[in-house]
């Protein structure tokens, strides 16, 4: 019976062990995830940025608003 009673410990020792990796690697894989994804918004933001900027150039120089007019809208963004 104590053999029985030391083999179920273990079992249960183990277990744990195992539910504390996997509560580990799923903590890693989520801060792996969200660090994706603010570097994939933090690229996604700069490109909108660039387009702004490149839209307030060509209507500056086409007249149809002021350099100020241009900052303040690529400010907005």
């Amino acid at each position: 019976m104590l053999e029985v009673v030391a083999l179920w410990h273990e079992g249960v020792a183990l277990a744990m062990a195992n539910f504390g990796d996997l509560v580990q690697k799923a903590f890693y894989l989520g801060v792996g995830v969200a660090s994706y994804a603010a570097e994939k918004a933090g690229t996604t933001l700069g490109e909108l940025r660039s387009q702004a900027q490149k839209l307030a150039d060509e209507m500056v120089a086409r007249g149809e608003i002021t350099s100020e007019e241009a900052k303040r809208m690529v400010d907005e963004w």
